[in-house]
């Protein structure tokens, strides 16, 4: 399988192989690093949104 890292400056997605999990490179668009996301990444970043609040009412 294949990982999904995208670049923060130009935002060019690459699917980078799971051994590189954790690791930066730098992006072929703009020169910026781009770091690859591992499995705990995305686990505590899907945890920390939680449910919307609901609106306020005037």
């Amino acid at each position: 399988m294949s990982i999904l890292a995208e670049c923060q400056e130009c935002f060019k997605q690459y699917r980078v192989p799971d051994d590189k999990a954790g690791r930066k490179f730098r992006c072929r668009g703009c020169n910026a690093f781009v770091h690859v996301p591992d499995g705990h990444e995305d686990e505590y970043q899907d945890a920390s949104w939680g449910e919307p609040e609901a609106p306020i009412s005037s």
